[in-house]
This record gives structure tokens, C-alpha cells and sequence, in this order.
């Protein structure tokens, strides 16, 4: 287990943040008050899984790379170290399972989160569950993120946030799979500003995940093939973006 000499900069936390609204779970140590984060991707995403690691790399372990899990050879995960920065992460997503659970996977979400609904959290929010909310020939600007394992009142709070915090309009929608699971939508009309923001932070991995760049001379907005590619992952490579990124 990590002990409490290591600093948790504003970019880590974000970063997990995002992670944690996907699909990454907590193994938790209550008695000891320490956490493990635990994910898993496609292989085909393992450029961003390697990036994840180089952002968290004092709390992953060192002689541990990205591996592929038991359940299928399609599938990388990368699981952090133990520590108590980590289960500090609890503070924003109560448990739904029994508080003595050791694998928190079904996480809620707690309005004390709203802050933290930033540029760098969202890409990593996008890049774990998130793509286009239209595939029909129109290809819609409108970006959907499958909070699916949220209640709807949950779901809200991240709308809000991401209007309050970024200006993107985003909706609450029923799922198509179930009446009684809820999906975000974000407003086409707010894809120009979403791609200007979080796209920077974006892994360039998925940006095949994102709507196409709007055309040149389009009267719905500005981002255009040449603004889209000068955006999308622009902010990764900037020196020192873990130690000194603030939100």
C-alpha cells in the first residue's frame, strides 16, 4: 500500500474523477482507509491506458505494465496501487453496494462532484463511455455518455454541471434499452464549444468516438476539419500539464 508522501495534483484528480464516471471500480480497504482503482478497455485503447499510467505513475506499480485480463484477450486493464488519495475519491460516488464491500462497482453520485465537472475530467469521462448520440447519414453533433448505472436525479447533476461549469447544454434521456436506465445527451449546438474545451484532452485514440467536424461556411457552427484536428488532443503533450494543470 501507497503511503501519504506523494501530492495529488488538480490533473490526477480529474483524471480519475472522469475515469470513476465510466466504467472503473474501487477496491477498497475500509479498516485501513485505502483504495484501488481498477479499469479495463478495449486493446485497441491501450495508447490511452499507457497515458493514464504516465499521468498516475507514482501510484501504479513500476514493475506492472497494462496486461490483458483473464476474461478475454480483447480486453487491457490496469489496476493502481492502494492509498489513501484514492479513497478519498469515495467522498464523490457513495457505494450502492453493502459499505463493507470490498469491489465497489455500482457507484452513485454525490453533488459535492459538481466542481470537479471540468475540461480534463470530462475527456477522460468521453474517452471511457462516451461517442456519438447520432450514427444516421445527417451524423448529428450531439455526443451521448452512457451513465446508464446512475439514477436520473444523478444523471442531473452532471448535466448541470457541465452547463454551469463549461457551458455545454446537455439533457437527460431515457435509454433506449430500458425506460428505467438514463443516458446524457449533449445539444449539437453545443459540439463547437465541447470540442474547443474537452477536445484538447481528449486521447487521440478516440477520436474516431467524436462527430464529425462540422463543414466550411456551416451555419450551425464553427468547427471546421482544420479548427477540429488544431483541438482534438492539442493539450497532452504540453509540458508539465500534470504537476501544474488547474481547472
Amino acid at each position: 500500500m501507497l503511503s501519504n508522501n506523494y501530492a495529488f495534483s488538480d490533473y490526477p484528480i480529474s483524471l480519475c474523477i472522469g475515469l470513476l464516471l465510466s466504467d472503473t471500480s474501487f477496491d477498497v480497504n475500509f479498516n485501513n482507509k485505502a483504495a484501488r482503482l481498477k479499469t479495463q478497455q478495449k486493446t485497441g485503447h491501450n495508447e490511452w491506458l499507457v497515458n493514464v499510467k504516465k499521468c498516475l505513475l507514482e501510484f501504479t506499480a513500476s514493475d506492472k505494465g497494462i496486461g490483458q485480463t483473464a476474461e478475454s484477450r480483447n480486453m487491457i486493464e490496469l489496476d493502481t496501487l492502494k492509498c489513501p488519495y484514492f479513497f478519498n475519491l469515495l467522498q464523490y460516488f457513495p457505494s450502492k453496494d453493502s459499505i463493507n464491500s470490498r469491489n465497489i462497482g455500482a457507484k452513485g453520485i454525490k453533488p459535492s462532484i459538481k466542481p470537479w465537472i471540468n475540461p480534463v475530467t470530462v475527456a477522460n469521462w468521453f474517452c471511457g463511455d462516451g461517442g456519438k448520440a447520432d450514427f444516421t447519414r445527417n451524423q448529428g453533433k450531439g455526443i451521448t455518455f452512457n451513465t446508464q448505472g446512475f439514477k436520473k436525479e444523478e444523471c442531473q447533476i452532471l448535466c448541470d454541471a457541465l452547463y454551469e461549469n463549461l457551458g455545454i447544454e446537455a439533457l437527460v434521456k431515457k435509454d433506449s434499452s430500458s425506460p428505467k436506465l438514463y443516458r446524457i445527451d449533449t445539444a449539437g449546438a453545443s459540439y463547437d464549444r465541447f470540442i474547443e474545451i474537452v477536445g484538447p484532452y481528449i486521447d487521440p485514440c478516440f477520436k474516431s468516438k467524436l462527430p464529425t467536424p462540422r463543414l466550411a461556411r456551416s451555419r450551425w457552427g464553427y468547427m471546421t476539419s482544420e479548427l477540429f484536428e488544431a483541438c482534438v488532443s492539442s493539450k497532452l503533450t504540453t509540458p508539465g500539464i500534470v504537476e501544474n494543470w488547474k481547472p
